[in-house]
C-alpha cells in the first residue's frame, strides 16, 4: 500500500472495523460499533413515545420531524439521498486546537480520510431513544460526541461534549450547530419539486438576549392571487456555551475555519436556515464540557413566546 501525503502529513485510514459489544455509557448499557466508518453508510430509526420521528444516517445526515413528512425539520428524502446529505444537512461541528503553539483545525465526523490519528464508534442504547456518534482523535488527545434524542417538550435534542484525555490544558474554539432547518410550511411536495424557489421565501432571525432563532417563511408558497401568510416558526436555540455568538447561516463557515472571526448575525433572508453557535472552551486535563442544540418545528406565536420564556428563566431539556 502507498503512502499518501496531504500537503506535509501523511492521509490516515481505518482498516479494521465493524464489530459490535454491548458497553456501559453514563450507566446504560449501548450498543457499540467500533469503526463504524469503514461500512457502507446505513439508516438507524429512533424511537419515540410520542409524534416524533427520525431517521439518521451513519454518514450524519438526517431527517425528522412530527407526525408526517410534511412536519419536518430537515428535508424528508429517500434513504440515499440521507446519506449525501451529510454535507449540507444537520450536524457541523468545527474546532480550532490550540496545540503546541499551533491552531489545529479539526472537523469531527468529516469524511474517511483524515491527517488525524481517529477511532469512531456509534453507540445506540437498548431502548433505541438514544444515539451517540464518537469521535477520538489519539493525535490531539481529544474526545468529541454528539447524540440524539427526542423530548416532547422541547423537540429534537443535540448534545454534545468534547473530553481532553491529554496531560496538557487545552482551549478551544468551536462552531456548532445544525444545517438547512426547513421553517413551517414546507411540504415534501414543496420541497422536492420547489427547493429553489423555496429558499428565497426563508427567513431567520436572531432573539435578543437569548442563543436561539427562529426560521419562518416570509409566506406560504401558493398559485392563487391572494396573501397566505405562515403563522408558525421552526426554533433553535442552545444551552452550556460560554458567550455564544449565533450564525443564521453557513456564509461565515470558511472564515472560521481559515481563524478569520465571526460576527453574530441577527437575520437572514434568502438562505437555507442554519443555526450555528460559536464559542471557546478551556478544559483542565481529564476534565469535559457539554452543552445542548435543540430545534422544535410548528411553533405557532403563543407556544413560541412561552418556550422563549422558559429558555430565559434557564430551562435546560
Amino acid at each position: 500500500m502507498k503512502e499518501v501525503y496531504w500537503s506535509e502529513s501523511p492521509v490516515q485510514r481505518a482498516v479494521d472495523g465493524g464489530t459490535g459489544s454491548i458497553v456501559l455509557q453514563d450507566g446504560e448499557p449501548f450498543y457499540r460499533i467500533h469503526n463504524y466508518h469503514v461500512m457502507p453508510p446505513f439508516l438507524v430509526s429512533l424511537v419515540s413515545g410520542t409524534e416524533h420521528w427520525m431517521f439518521v444516517s451513519s454518514a450524519g445526515g438526517l431527517t425528522c420531524g412530527r407526525r408526517n413528512p410534511d412536519h419536518a425539520l430537515f428535508p424528508y428524502e429517500t434513504d440515499d439521498k440521507v446519506h449525501d446529505s451529510v454535507s449540507t444537512t444537520g450536524p457541523f461541528t468545527a474546532l480550532l486546537v490550540e496545540d503546541r503553539g499551533k491552531i489545529r483545525l479539526w472537523t469531527p465526523f468529516s469524511g474517511n480520510l483524515s491527517t488525524f490519528a481517529l477511532e469512531r464508534n456509534l453507540y445506540k442504547n437498548l431502548p433505541g431513544n438514544r444515539l451517540v456518534f464518537e469521535e477520538v482523535n489519539h493525535d490531539l488527545e481529544l474526545v468529541f460526541r454528539y447524540g440524539w434524542s427526542v423530548s416532547d417538550r422541547f423537540g429534537f435534542v443535540k448534545r454534545s461534549c468534547i473530553v481532553n484525555t491529554g496531560r496538557a490544558g487545552r482551549r478551544i474554539e468551536l462552531l456548532d450547530g445544525l444545517r438547512n432547518l426547513l421553517p413551517f410550511g414546507v411540504t415534501r411536495q414543496t420541497q422536492t419539486g420547489l427547493s429553489t424557489l423555496l429558499d428565497a421565501y426563508k427567513q431567520a432571525e436572531a432573539v435578543p438576549g437569548l442563543c436561539a432563532g427562529v426560521y419562518s417563511l416570509s409566506s406560504i408558497l401558493t398559485d392563487r392571487a391572494e396573501p397566505c401568510e405562515a403563522l408558525k416558526a421552526t426554533v433553535a436555540w442552545s444551552t452550556g456555551l460560554p458567550d455564544p455568538q449565533v450564525l443564521l447561516s453557513e456564509d461565515q463557515v470558511e472564515a472560521f475555519l481559515s481563524g478569520v472571526p465571526v460576527e453574530s448575525e441577527p437575520q437572514a433572508r434568502g438562505r437555507r436556515g442554519a443555526f450555528l453557535v460559536q464559542s471557546a472552551v478551556s478544559l483542565a486535563p481529564d476534565s469535559e464540557h457539554s452543552w445542548y442544540v435543540m430545534a422544535d418545528i410548528d411553533q405557532g406565536p403563543s407556544r413560541l413566546a412561552g418556550l422563549l420564556g422558559q429558555i430565559r428563566k434557564g430551562v435546560a431539556a
